[in-house]
C-alpha cells in the first residue's frame, strides 16, 4: 500500500508494487522527469536488516512559476539534474531533456552566452541538482520611461534644493562680510562703539569678528585711558599755571624778609624763609617725574616747616637705601599724604607723635611706608576709602590721598598706587608701590 498526502494535508491510500518504484541495490535515490522530483529512501528493520518498504517524496516543480511570477517575468528559473537534463523550465520552452548549453552553465558564475546574452546565479544542492536564475542581458539594461522620468524628477529637484541652499549659504555670507566691511567705515569714521554680529558658524568670519570686536573694545579703553590721562594732565598743568603768580617776585620778597631777619639777629625766622623759598622754587621749577631722592627731600624741608611750629610735639625720620634714590617718582607723591598727617593724624595735645617713611624695593618694585603713631581711621571708613582707591574712584576736588593715587595709576598703570593699613598699636600706614623706573 502506498500512502500520500498534498499541500493541503489530505492523506490518501493507495496500493503499489515494489517493481513500480526505481531502486537500486537498496540505496537511496532520486529521480527526475519533467516538472517532478522524487526522492526513493528505502526502509529495513534495524534488527535483522530486511527490507520493510519504501518512503517515496515527489515534488511538483510547476510551485516554482507562483514564486517566478512575483518579479515580472524579469527572471526565467530552471533546474537541472546531475546529468545536464532539464527538469523544470518557467518559460515552459523545454521537455525533460539534455540541455546543450549545460557545460557553460555549469562553468560560468556571472555572464554566459547561451542562445542570446544572459546574467545567471545558480545553486548547487547536496544531491547535485542544480537550480539557475537567468536574466536576458537586454532587460537587465533596459530602464523603464517612468524610472528615467523618476530619475529626471529627483535629479532636478536635487539641484533645486542644493542651488536654493548654496544661494542662501552665499546670500548669509556676503551679509556677514557687508557687516564687517560697515563696521570698518565705521571704525575708520572715528566711532569704536561697534560690533559685529556674532553667528553660531565656526568659520573665519566669525574668527574676524571676534578678533575685531575685541579690538575694537581694547582700542577703545586705551584711548578713553589716554584722553583721561591727557585731561589730568591738562589739569595738573592749569593749576601749576595759576600758582605761577610772578614767582620772582614771591622768591625776591622771600629773600628780602629772610635777609631783613638776619640782619635783625632772627636766625630761625630766616631759616625758616629760606625753607619755604625752597619749597616753592621746588614746586614751580621742578619736573612732572623727579629723583626719589629730590622726592624725600622736598619732604624734609616741608616737614621741618612744621618742627619749627610744634618742635617738642613730634619726631620724624626718614629711612632710604641710596641705591634707590635714583629711581624716578611722579612729583608730589609723598608730600600730600604727609599733609594729611598733620591736617587728620597728628595729636597736638600729646609729645609723642612720630612720623616714618620707609623705603624698601622687592623684585622689580619700590614700596614707600609712611607711618604714624596717630589718631587713626576707623575701620569702616578705612574700608571705604580703600574701596575708592582700588576702583579708582576720584572725587574732583580731591587733592590728596586719592590725586596721588589717581596719579601714579596713570604714570605706572594697574596694579600700582596706594594702600592704607591700620597700624597694631596707634596710627596708620600708607603703601605707595611705584615701579622702578630710572630717570
Amino acid at each position: 500500500e502506498k500512502s500520500s498526502f498534498n499541500r493541503q494535508d489530505q492523506i490518501k491510500v493507495t496500493s503499489v508494487d515494489k517493481e513500480d518504484i526505481p531502486i537500486e541495490d537498496g540505496f537511496n535515490n532520486i529521480f527526475a522527469d519533467k516538472n517532478t522530483l522524487k526522492f526513493v529512501r528505502e526502509v529495513r528493520d534495524p534488527v535483522n536488516l530486511k527490507s520493510e518498504g519504501i518512503i517515496l517524496l515527489t515534488y511538483n516543480l510547476n510551485h516554482i512559476k507562483e514564486i517566478v511570477k512575483k518579479y515580472e517575468n524579469e527572471h526565467q528559473v530552471m533546474v537541472f539534474d546531475n546529468n545536464g537534463y532539464i527538469i523544470y523550465s518557467s518559460d515552459g520552452d523545454y521537455n525533460y531533456e539534455k540541455c546543450k548549453y549545460y557545460d557553460e552553465i555549469a562553468k560560468s558564475d556571472g555572464e554566459v552566452k547561451l542562445d542570446k546574452s544572459y546574467y545567471i546565479n545558480k545553486s548547487i544542492n547536496s544531491s547535485a541538482i542544480m537550480s539557475v536564475s537567468k536574466m536576458a542581458k537586454r532587460d537587465v539594461n533596459k530602464i523603464s520611461i517612468g524610472l528615467i522620468n523618476s530619475l529626471v524628477f529627483v535629479d532636478s529637484l536635487v539641484l533645486i534644493i542644493s542651488l536654493s541652499i548654496l544661494y542662501i549659504k552665499l546670500k548669509l555670507l556676503s551679509d556677514r562680510t557687508d557687516n564687517i566691511l560697515v563696521a570698518m567705515e565705521k571704525v575708520k569714521g572715528g566711532n569704536l562703539d561697534v560690533e559685529i554680529p556674532i553667528t553660531s558658524d565656526n568659520d573665519e568670519i566669525n574668527y574676524i569678528s571676534e578678533n575685531f570686536n575685541e579690538m575694537c573694545r581694547e582700542l577703545d579703553d586705551y584711548i578713553k585711558k589716554i584722553y583721561l590721562a591727557e585731561i589730568e594732565q591738562k589739569k595738573a598743568e592749569m593749576v601749576a599755571l595759576q600758582n605761577q603768580i610772578n614767582p620772582h617776585f614771591l622768591y625776591n620778597t622771600l629773600e628780602s624778609i629772610r635777609m631783613k631777619a638776619i640782619c635783625n639777629g632772627d636766625k630761625e625766622v630766616g631759616k625758616m624763609l629760606y625753607t619755604l623759598s625752597f619749597l616753592f622754587r621746588k614746586q614751580v621749577k621742578d619736573s612732572n617725574i623727579i629723583t626719589l631722592k629730590d622726592e624725600l627731600d622736598y619732604c624734609s624741608k616741608y616737614i621741618e616747616i612744621f618742627k619749627f611750629r610744634y618742635y617738642d610735639n613730634f619726631n620724624f625720620e626718614i629711612n632710604c637705601p641710596k641705591d634707590l634714590e635714583k629711581y624716578k617718582i611722579v612729583k608730589f607723591s609723598i608730600q600730600p599724604l604727609i599733609e594729611n598727617y598733620f591736617i587728620h593724624g597728628i595729636r597736638f595735645e600729646d609729645y609723642d607723635n612720630e612720623l616714618k617713611i620707609d623705603v624698601t624695593k622687592e623684585e622689580n618694585d619700590i614700596f614707600i611706608k609712611i607711618i604714624d603713631n596717630g589718631r587713626g581711621i576707623p575701620n569702616e571708613e578705612l574700608e571705604k576709602i580703600n574701596d575708592k582707591l582700588l576702583s579708582d574712584r576720584q572725587d574732583s576736588n580731591s587733592i590728596g590721598i586719592e590725586n596721588v593715587n589717581k596719579r601714579i595709576i596713570n604714570e605706572y598703570g594697574e596694579g600700582y598706587g596706594l594702600k592704607i593699613l591700620k597700624n597694631k598699636d596707634k596710627g596708620i600706614t600708607l603703601v605707595v608701590k611705584i615701579l622702578c623706573k630710572e630717570v
